[in-house]
């Protein structure tokens, strides 16, 4: 199965890591084509991208209003981009979507689906409309670091000695 896989891509992104770290575990089996996110130069580019991303068998997309937002417009671009993909559509949002009618005419798609990382997020997604599946997962664990601290260790480092959470 081949993907087309909107992300950024950037080292000083946490969603990038996220992106990083699920790579890991579906190729192989998937061919995975990753969509930078900073490809996007104009509002032009997002019918365009959206348009290249029908290319695989499956999008999917990570979704932050950030991604979105040339000229002030984060609904309308991604309606621009979504709109212009004309495969079966995963959305993985790490924030809520915005509360516009651009936006909204996605939600009511039942054809598209959701990955979110709370219950809660589902929640008001379902009651803002939703009618496509929605998926919660939580986010991975970090990779262990090779250095342990115990808490005292750090409280005392940082001067926290003494003080409760």
């Amino acid at each position: 199965m081949r993907v087309a896989f909107f992300t950024p891509t950037r080292d000083d992104c946490g969603i990038a890591d996220y992106a990083r770290h699920l790579l890991r575990h579906l190729r192989p089996p998937l061919d995975i084509n990753v969509v930078p996110a900073e490809r996007l130069e104009s509002v032009s580019s997002y019918g365009e991208l959206g348009r290249a991303m029908s290319a695989a068998d499956v999008a999917h997309i990570q979704y932050e209003h950030g991604f979105f937002r040339r000229n002030d417009a984060p609904a309308a671009n991604f309606d621009a981009f979504l709109s212009a993909i004309h495969v079966p559509k995963v959305v993985t949002l790490h924030c809520l979507p915005l509360e516009d009618a651009h936006w909204q005419r996605h939600l009511v798609d039942p054809s598209l689906s959701f990955l979110v990382h709370s219950r809660h997020h589902r929640e008001i997604l379902r009651a803002r409309g939703a009618r496509g599946m929605i998926e919660v997962t939580p986010h991975p664990a970090p990779p262990r670091t090779a250095r342990r601290v115990s808490p005292s260790a750090y409280r005392s480092a940082r001067g926290l000695d003494g003080r409760s959470c």
